[in-house]
Parts: structure tokens; C-alpha cells; sequence
């Protein structure tokens, strides 16, 4: 992973009242899903990692008047499954992992 790229970070509350600081790895929109966006989120802790392998959550997103975030559960599973697919080409194009550590 690139580590000289700076993200945006948000805390996510979970039901529990446990919290989980992510950082923002894209906001995008998705064909078909008109005057929809996305939030593509990683947990920090996955961020400052070694491991190759980390948890990516996927969010509707939108913005409130004081331009905080809005996020919401992407409750169709075709829905999903199209975001899912939209990040991944995302990720491909703008390589937002380094396998190679730019050393």
C-alpha cells in the first residue's frame, strides 16, 4: 500500500456503541443506480498493515448540510453485487495498493 497517500478518515458506530476509524478510499458512482453514490471504506488499522489482505467496506453515501457524511446500508444484493464490481475496477485503474512497496 502506498504509504505516502493521506486519507480522509470517518468513525463508524456500530450497534454496540463500538467505534472503528476508516479511512475514505473512494467515493464513486455506479451505472445505473442514477443520483446514487458510494463510499468504499478500509478499517485504519488494515491500512497500517503489513498484510496483503484487508477488509473493505462498501456504504451509499451522501452528505448532510454541513457536508458530513451520510452512509447507509446497500441492502439489495444486486445492488451490492454491481458496487462490488465498481470498486474493484476502481482499484484496478488507480492501483491503490503498492505490492511492490515502491522501494
Amino acid at each position: 500500500m502506498n504509504e505516502d497517500q493521506e486519507y480522509d478518515v470517518v468513525t463508524l458506530t456500530y450497534e454496540d456503541d463500538t467505534t472503528e476509524d476508516c479511512a475514505v478510499m473512494a467515493i464513486f458512482e455506479v451505472e445505473g443506480y442514477a443520483d446514487k453514490q458510494y463510499v468504499a471504506l478500509m478499517p485504519v488499522a488494515d491500512l497500517e498493515s503489513e498484510d496483503q489482505e484487508a477488509t473493505i467496506y462498501l456504504y451509499t453515501y451522501d452528505e448532510d448540510e454541513s457536508g458530513e457524511p451520510i452512509l447507509g446500508d446497500i441492502e439489495d444484493d444486486d445492488e451490492l453485487e454491481d458496487v462490488q464490481d465498481a470498486f474493484a475496477e476502481i482499484m484496478d485503474e488507480d492501483e491503490f495498493f503498492d505490492i511492490e512497496n515502491n522501494e
